[in-house]
């Protein structure tokens, strides 16, 4: 199975339902199953990024999967599988996103949105190491 990795919170907000685009600087070919995984990234930077985005709404989808504060996001771990559906220029997207997802990716010029589907979070997040672009994780890993 392909996986993509994500700063946290990113990579949650996925699992928690928050967030169903990922925006990237390239074009992405591929299309079907696909691995959510959280970096281990967890500086000053992300820390501010999760506090931000703390409305009511995403403080109850955290909650709801466990997540209530920034020591609690699953850091080098797979979180989530996804099918990726389509890749969009972000000028096209921009035009039919709601505002809550618009907090969850940079929408500027020249960049994609990476539609996801049937999300599903997994139950037990799978410690791996992650890679840059699209990598191959063991799906036997996560079963």
């Amino acid at each position: 199975m392909k996986a993509l990795s994500l700063d946290q919170p990113w990579a949650s907000a996925i699992a928690a339902g928050l967030k169903r685009i990922e925006t990237r600087g390239k074009r992405i070919s591929h299309r079907g199953p696909i691995a959510i995984h959280g970096t281990l990234r967890a500086d000053l930077e992300i820390r501010s990024a999760f506090e931000i985005r703390q409305d009511e709404a995403v403080r109850a989808a955290f909650a709801a999967i466990g997540i209530t504060n920034f020591e609690d996001l699953p850091f080098g771990a797979v979180v989530a599988t996804a099918e990726l559906v389509d890749c969009v220029p972000s000028e096209e997207l921009r035009k039919t996103i709601t505002s809550a997802e618009a907090i969850w990716g940079n929408y500027g010029p020249k960049r994609y949105g990476y539609v996801l589907a049937n999300i599903v979070r997994l139950e037990r997040p799978v410690q791996c190491r992650g890679y840059q672009y699209l990598w191959d994780w063991e799906e036997a890993v996560a079963l």
